[in-house]
């Protein structure tokens, strides 16, 4: 059975730190995972959860697939008009709850786009339910 909820959706990139980003958002879920959809800048994102995986996706002018689980290094491809960029993303928090009012989901990674090039993101997401 699939079910939709409307959301407003949250991102910062600290922890306590005003969002960055505030969108409205559409939460599916079909069984034990569910979906965030959101729209920024023209793209349009899918943030996936589903047993203790979270996935973020993107469709754009950069187009890639993240998924993250704690601990466990992966590769991500970046296609770009230029071609498809490879690296790896380790994930060293990925946490995830939900309440009747909303979903929280927090998340720290490297990413690694060579011997010597590394970023470390942090994402706080929270997706608080509108009806």
């Amino acid at each position: 059975m699939r079910m939709e909820r409307n959301a407003t959706i949250y991102i910062r990139d600290e922890e306590d730190g005003e969002p960055i980003f505030v969108s409205e958002s559409t939460v599916s879920r079909v069984g034990n995972s569910l979906n965030i959809s959101y729209a920024m800048s023209g793209d349009a994102y899918v943030i996936g959860v589903s047993d203790g995986i979270v996935s973020i996706s993107k469709k754009g002018k950069e187009e890639y697939a993240l998924m993250l689980c704690e601990g466990n290094e992966r590769s991500l491809d970046i296609g770009t008009p230029f071609g498809v960029m490879r690296m790896k993303v380790t994930p060293s928090l990925v946490h995830f709850a939900e309440s009747e009012e909303d979903i929280d989901i927090k998340l720290i990674y490297d990413i690694f786009a060579g011997k010597d090039n590394s970023q470390t993101f942090k994402l706080f997401i929270r997706c608080k339910y509108r009806d």
